[in-house]
């Protein structure tokens, strides 16, 4: 009786007065249950005994040995909680090159009203829906506190695939009333030595369009300034049908002339 918000007899009523019971006969007792309005969540018990004596002590004392007929009372007050999360941003690298340097990280907002410590792992998946890698998220157990914004870093795995690949982030949180999170991301995915021959490709693209356009140049420089005399095409015909003009060459006088 001390403690009204955790002593469940405090809140039981029923009549102690001596009762009279006939034979084959019945008898209804009244139970009246008051729960303290700040009682603290858990699960309470009370046994309520009935035995026949001369005066209460004598009943008090068979029922605590075991010599009664009673039921057990049990009262069970749940927590009025809010367990909440909010996933505010999930990213990861847009391209990957190496393990190096590759890392995920999602932002986590605890909406509630109680401490959570929210668990998952991220799985990575190819275009095709194959499973390629996983990785554990919150291993360590990092608690939110109510109120709290949260940055969650994790190494993501390097799946030696080339493409484009899919990450699912799954968050499991809560005690009494179980939640989970989930998202995706989308990054590439490019091994080094993928890397190194696409470079040595283009390359050699590059040292062939660089000797064609060499060679075209010099071919040209040969013809058009052989010995210093500028080189132009001449087209030579039997027929005169037409007057002289300025710009006309007439071979004939000139052979004459020499």
């Amino acid at each position: 009786m001390g403690d009204r918000q955790t002593s469940i007899t405090s809140w039981i009523e029923i009549t102690r007065a001596r009762l009279e019971l006939p034979a084959s006969g019945e008898l209804k007792v009244p139970l009246t249950v008051k729960i303290h309005p700040t009682a603290l969540p858990g699960e309470y018990h009370a046994f309520i005994g009935f035995a026949s004596g001369a005066n209460r002590d004598e009943i008090e004392a068979k029922i605590k040995t075991g010599q009664g007929d009673g039921v057990i009372l049990k009262i069970v007050i749940a927590e009025d909680i809010k367990e909440q999360v909010s996933l505010v941003s999930f990213v990861t690298e847009k391209v990957t090159l190496s393990s190096k340097d590759n890392n995920m990280s999602f932002t986590l907002e605890n909406t509630g009203d109680t401490t959570i410590t929210p668990k998952g792992e991220v799985i990575i998946y190819n275009t095709k829906g194959n499973e390629l890698s996983s990785v554990q998220v919150n291993a360590s157990g990092t608690a939110l506190q109510p109120g709290e914004r949260k940055v969650f870093t994790e190494e993501l795995p390097f799946t030696n695939h080339l493409g484009r690949n899919k990450a699912y982030l799954s968050l499991n949180y809560g005690v009494n009333n179980k939640a989970a999170i989930f998202d995706t991301a989308f990054y590439y995915s490019i091994p080094w030595h993928y890397l190194a021959i696409l470079f040595s490709v283009l390359l050699i693209m590059f040292g062939l369009i660089v000797y064609g356009v060499r060679s075209m140049f010099v071919d040209r420089k040969a013809y058009s300034f052989e010995h210093g005399v500028h080189e132009l095409p001449l087209f030579v015909r039997e027929v005169h049908d037409h007057d002289e003009k300025d710009h006309d060459l007439n071979l004939k006088h000139d052979s004459e002339s020499k």
